[in-house]
């Protein structure tokens, strides 16, 4: 599967910092705090609170104290957004929105990658890919989600795959790695790069000379004038 990542040219440290990157076959995974979106990762318990009550009458007496470690569990769960990081990329290349808010309204480019490469050139299995769906309300954990916590990626998923429709647009792809920073990946992950309508011939050449060599595809977008009926 392509999936794409949309860059900026905001000033020259920026540009080189993201040009050596794509040079020297790494992605940077953002801790989830440092996100556009504050509302990233609410999971609310409501789901969980209700379904206790017809549960805990099962354990009988002291079933309270019984339910508390069930809870600890969930909130060691959540507190793994602390050292978890994201990678957000999109399906689209051509999306108006994307190209002005994530790639400095056309001046930067967008990078296309093939997911299954990125995602084989990790060295753990602790590294999730999925896209985001798009409610209005925040996902809701329950039992089984606790249940299933060590053996499935279903509660990495409801915690760090939902987002609200009104980011809709961006058709995100989410790779969450077991920690923020620096990711390293195989250099034929890199397929092809977008040029953006306002982006600098010097810049576009300078990203050519860098990658010289590694069979990278060039494309422009460009305008075209059509009617409006």
């Amino acid at each position: 599967m392509l999936v794409y990542k949309y860059r900026g040219i905001y000033d020259s440290e920026i540009f080189e910092r993201d040009l050596t990157s794509i040079e020297k076959n790494y992605y940077w995974s953002a801790n989830f705090k440092t996100l556009n979106d504050p509302f990233e990762t609410i999971l609310t318990k409501e789901k969980l609170l209700k379904e206790s009550k017809f549960v805990l009458p099962i354990f009988g007496k002291g079933s309270n104290e019984k339910f508390q470690p069930v809870m600890d569990a969930l909130d060691n769960v959540l507190s793994y957004t602390e050292k978890i990081g994201i990678y957000s990329l999109s399906k689209s290349y051509i999306d108006e929105l994307l190209w002005a808010h994530y790639a400095n309204s056309h001046n930067g480019y967008c990078i296309e990658y093939d997911l299954d490469l990125l995602l084989k050139s990790y060295d753990s299995d602790k590294v999730y890919s999925f896209p985001i769906t798009y409610k209005k309300q925040p996902a809701s954990v329950d039992f089984m989600d606790i249940i299933n916590s060590g053996s499935s990626n279903s509660l990495i998923q409801k915690m760090a795959g939902r987002k609200s429709l009104r980011w809709k647009y961006e058709e995100e792809i989410r790779i969450v790695t077991e920690d923020f920073g620096e990711h390293p990946y195989e250099f034929d992950a890199v397929k092809s790069i977008y040029f953006g309508l306002r982006m600098k011939k010097a810049d576009r050449i300078k990203v050519m000379k860098r990658l010289k060599g590694r069979g990278i595809n060039y494309f422009e977008i460009r305008k075209y004038q059509s009617h409006i009926n």
